[in-house]
C-alpha cells in the first residue's frame, strides 16, 4: 500500500470542506447558491448642469434606495462629495483615470433644497468661451464607495454682464418689476442677443426663518422683455427678486441685486359683476361673474325683503357663482347683493342690487 500525498490530502481535505459549508448556506433552497446584495451605494443617477456667471453649478438627488433593493439612503451617513472634470471625452470606462479629482467635499458643503443638492465650481472667462466640460461625482456612503455618475457633457459660454437698474413699486396687489438690459458680455465686447430673462423670487413669511430658502424663477419660461407683473402676492411677508440675463439656454448671467416688497395684505378682491335673478317654480336663482383672483376664498350673499331698509348676510362661504334662495314666500319682492371674500377675511364692496318678485 502507497503512502497518502500530504498536499492531496489537504486538498481533498478543503474541497469537503467547502462543499459542505455550500451545503449548509444553500440549506432549504432550490437551485443555485444565491448572495443577497449588500446595502451598498448606487450611482447618482442624472445631472443637471448650467453656468451662472462664471461658475457651472451641479445639481442632483442621491438614490433613495441602496443596492439591496430596501436599505433607504440615510444622508447622515454620507461621508464625503467628490466631482470629476475634464475638458476633453473619454472612453469607456477611462474617464475616472483622465479626468480631474477635485476636493472632496464633505456633506456640510453642499447647498441643499430638500432632495435636491447643487455644487458651484468657479471657472476663468478663458476657460468658457465655447468649451467643452464633462463632468461626473461619486460619493461615500459609510465605507464604501458609490460607482461614477454618467458624465455629463456642457459646453459653457461668456455670459452677459449682470442686469442693472432692477426696481419694483407696488400697485394694490401686483407687483411691477423692471430692469435694464446689459448691453456687454463679462469680457466688455458687445451683445448681439440676448435669450431673455429669469425673474426670480423668493418669498420670507414674516414668521418663517429665511434660512435655506432659494430664489425661485417666477415663469416657467424665460421672460422676453424688461419688466414683469407680479399678481402671485397672496402670501403676507417679504417678496425679494432677482433678475439674471440668459444668452442661451442653460447660460445665465450672475443674478442682479435684490429688491424687495412687503405684502400686507389689506386689499379686497373684485366685487362680483353681472349679477341676475331668475324665477324659477319654487325658489329664486342668482348668478353672477366669477371673481378670478388667485387668493379668492368665497363669497357672501345679502338679502332685504319689501321695504327693509339694509340688507342682511343670507349665506357665506358660497364656493360657486350662483345661489338658490329657497326660504321665499310668495308676494313678496326680494332684493340681493353679493360679495367676495380673499383668503385673509377681505371683502369686497358689494355688487349692485338686483331684486326679484315672487
Amino acid at each position: 500500500m502507497q503512502p497518502t500525498h500530504p498536499r492531496r490530502s489537504l486538498t481533498a481535505l478543503t474541497a469537503v470542506c467547502l462543499a459542505a459549508a455550500m451545503t449548509c448556506l444553500a440549506c432549504g433552497r432550490k437551485g443555485p447558491l444565491r448572495l443577497d446584495p449588500r446595502p451598498e451605494p448606487t450611482e447618482i443617477a442624472d445631472i443637471d448642469v448650467r453656468q451662472v456667471g462664471t461658475d457651472i453649478e451641479l445639481s442632483w438627488t442621491f438614490p433613495q434606495i441602496l443596492g439591496d433593493g430596501s436599505t433607504q439612503f440615510d444622508f447622515s451617513q454620507l461621508r464625503w462629495i467628490r466631482c470629476y472634470h475634464a475638458n476633453r471625452p473619454a472612453g469607456k470606462g477611462k474617464f475616472h483615470r483622465q479626468a480631474e479629482a477635485m476636493r472632496k467635499l464633505k456633506p456640510g458643503e453642499l447647498e441643499r433644497e430638500g432632495a435636491v443638492c447643487r455644487l458651484r465650481i468657479p471657472f476663468k472667462p478663458g476657460e468658457l468661451a465655447g468649451k467643452r466640460h464633462f463632468f461626473s461625482i461619486q460619493y461615500a456612503y459609510k465605507r464604501h464607495k458609490s460607482p461614477l455618475a454618467p458624465v455629463k457633457e456642457f459646453i459653457t459660454g461668456l455670459p452677459p454682464m449682470p442686469v442693472t437698474g432692477l426696481k419694483a413699486v407696488q400697485e394694490g396687489k401686483t407687483f411691477r418689476i423692471e430692469w435694464i438690459r446689459p448691453k456687454e458680455n463679462i469680457q466688455g465686447k458687445p451683445l448681439k442677443s440676448l435669450a431673455g430673462y429669469i425673474l426670480y423670487r423668493r418669498v420670507l413669511p414674516s414668521e418663517s426663518n429665511a434660512e435655506g430658502m432659494m430664489p425661485r424663477p417666477v415663469t416657467s419660461r424665460p421672460l422676453l422683455g424688461e419688466k414683469y407683473e407680479d399678481q402671485d402676492t397672496s402670501t403676507e411677508g417679504k417678496y425679494e427678486y432677482r433678475v439674471a440675463a440668459l444668452l442661451s439656454p442653460g447660460i445665465e448671467s450672475s443674478p442682479s441685486e435684490p429688491v424687495s416688497l412687503a405684502m400686507k395684505d389689506t386689499y379686497p378682491p373684485d366685487t362680483p359683476g353681472d349679477v341676475v335673478v331668475f324665477r324659477a317654480r319654487d325658489h329664486l336663482l342668482i348668478n353672477w361673474r366669477v371673481v378670478r383672483e388667485r387668493d379668492f376664498s368665497h363669497y357672501r350673499i345679502y338679502r332685504k325683503v319689501d321695504n327693509e331698509e339694509e340688507f342682511t348676510l343670507l349665506a357665506d362661504r358660497v364656493e360657486e357663482s350662483r345661489y338658490e334662495d329657497r326660504s321665499i314666500k310668495t308676494g313678496h319682492t326680494y332684493a340681493y347683493q353679493v360679495t367676495a371674500v380673499d383668503e385673509k377675511g377681505n371683502e369686497s364692496p358689494p355688487s349692485p342690487a338686483v331684486d326679484e318678485a315672487f
